[in-house]
C-alpha cells in the first residue's frame, strides 16, 4: 500500500497543472480594449497556486468560448493563490 501511495502522489500533483491548449495558444492577451467591431464573449476568472497555470486556464477557457482576443483585467495574490481574470472577445 505504501508503494502505491508514493507513486500516486507525484501523479496526482502533476494533474493539477494547466497546460496551454492549442486553442488557448491562439488567444492572445492584451491590456488594451479590443477593436470596436469585437463582440464580448464573457468574463473569465481562475485561481491557482501558480500564476502561469491560472493564466493558461483563462486563455484555454476563452478559446472554448470561441474568443480570439483576451483583455486581461487583473492578477491578484491572496496567500498562496493567484487569481487571474479577463474578458474574452470574438473579433472578425
Amino acid at each position: 500500500m505504501k508503494r502505491w501511495t508514493i507513486l500516486a502522489v507525484p501523479f496526482l500533483l502533476s494533474g493539477c497543472a494547466t497546460e496551454l491548449t492549442a486553442g488557448g495558444k491562439a488567444v492572445p492577451t492584451y491590456l488594451a480594449d479590443p477593436p470596436a467591431n469585437c463582440v464580448e464573449v464573457g468574463f473569465i476568472e481562475f485561481a491557482d497556486s501558480r500564476e502561469t497555470w491560472a493564466r493558461n486556464h483563462v486563455r484555454n477557457e476563452a478559446a472554448t468560448r470561441g474568443a480570439n482576443y483576451l483583455r486581461m483585467e487583473s492578477t491578484r495574490v491572496a496567500g498562496n493563490l493567484v487569481t487571474v481574470s479577463g474578458t474574452a472577445f470574438r473579433c472578425p
